[in-house]
């Protein structure tokens, strides 16, 4: 289930979108961007930050129970505006990264880590 909480990141308290992996382990927190400002994009476990991103529309993320993020980075809802999806791992690397020709993609990642389903 999805919540929001604030949390500090670069010195701002901000509001994300956060849900949990199974497990509870780890939390992905999330925020659309604006026409002033880009999105943010977090990882957290046992309330530390990880890391975080300013992706420009991080519309659709999940968590796998090893820290593995799944994120879907779209500009306008149901809009032919391209999508980009992308994994990272809990380290902040980028595993995979895909710009897609599709609009408004839902995504989310396996427990493990290891299957990501689109649709």
């Amino acid at each position: 289930m999805s919540s929001w909480e604030s949390v500090r990141l670069g010195g701002k308290k901000v509001e994300l979108m956060f849900q949990s992996s199974s497990s509870g382990g780890f939390k992905i927190g999330s925020k659309y961007g604006s026409k002033d400002e880009d999105g943010y994009l977090a990882l957290v476990k046992q309330n530390d930050v990880c890391w975080y991103q300013r992706p420009s529309d991080p519309r659709s993320v999940g968590v796998s129970n090893t820290g593995d993020v799944v994120v879907a980075d779209w500009i306008e809802h149901g809009g032919l505006t391209d999508a980009t999806v992308s994994v990272i791992d809990r380290d902040q690397f980028t595993v995979f990264e895909e710009h897609l020709d599709v609009p408004s993609p839902t995504v989310d990642i396996s427990p493990d880590g290891d299957f990501v389903v689109m649709c």
